[in-house]
């Protein structure tokens, strides 16, 4: 089916969030049931590593000698997406504009939350005081990007806490990903949506005729473009 223009635009937005993102997978919050299906990563010995999605290369263990120059410029590429948005808002028509920083919104959010959790998790831990320090960090970028998309489309945003329930959704997302990405030729690759799908809706934008592809199409898409996952 024909992608709209409409969701590449949601793509490319997204992306941004989860480009450099620095998580763990704690060992201790793995349900008992699901812990037999983290081969993959057992294999690649991630469980209880920190881990990053690198630009370049995907997600792989974090180093501490690894160059963070990206890692530093992500609050600058997340205010390019305000920009783009602001510029989006201009150009789309409401109805479809207010899909897409809806969309936006539930994937900006469910990634704050994250790093909040994240955050949370790795303070309460034995880490390194400069692993807090890149930890706090990551969850200050995503808290101004809220701050920002509040502030320019006063979006709808409780301020809440993630549980170790909603963090199981992104290892499970992140294992899903690399299960499959094993007979991929590129290893370093991951499929991250934990932001449950809403209702599909159709939207018209101005001057385009071509229809939005369904919600599970879209999701599809969203996990090949964004994290490079191809059958």
């Amino acid at each position: 089916m024909e992608e709209s223009i409409l969701y590449k635009d949601y793509f490319d937005l997204s992306s941004k969030l989860y480009d450099e993102l620095i998580f763990i997978i704690p060992r201790d919050v793995i349900p008992p049931d699901y812990s037999t299906k983290l081969d993959k990563l057992e294999e690649l010995e991630w469980i209880d590593s920190i881990l990053v999605i690198d630009h370049y290369e995907g997600p792989m263990k974090w180093r501490e000698d690894r160059n963070n120059v990206y890692f530093f410029g992500k609050s600058g590429r997340l205010e390019k997406n305000i920009f783009q948005l602001i510029e989006k808002k201009e150009t789309l028509s409401k109805e479809a504009f207010g899909y897409l920083i809806k969309k936006y919104t539930e994937q900006a959010k469910t990634i704050h939350l994250l790093t909040q959790w994240l955050t949370d998790y790795i303070e309460k831990g034995n880490f390194d005081q400069n692993l807090v320090s890149i930890f706090k960090m990551q969850c200050r970028f995503l808290e101004y990007h809220m701050t920002q998309l509040n502030q320019h489309f006063s979006v709808l945003y409780e301020e809440n806490r993630m549980n170790n329930a909603d963090a199981i959704k992104f290892i499970k997302a992140f294992a899903e990903g690399q299960k499959a990405s094993k007979s991929n030729k590129n290893d370093s690759v991951v499929a991250v949506n934990i932001v449950e799908p809403s209702s599909p809706k159709a939207i018209k934008k101005k001057r385009e005729k071509r229809i939005l592809i369904t919600e599970e199409d879209a999701e599809l898409e969203l996990l090949q473009k964004v994290f490079k996952i191809y059958n």
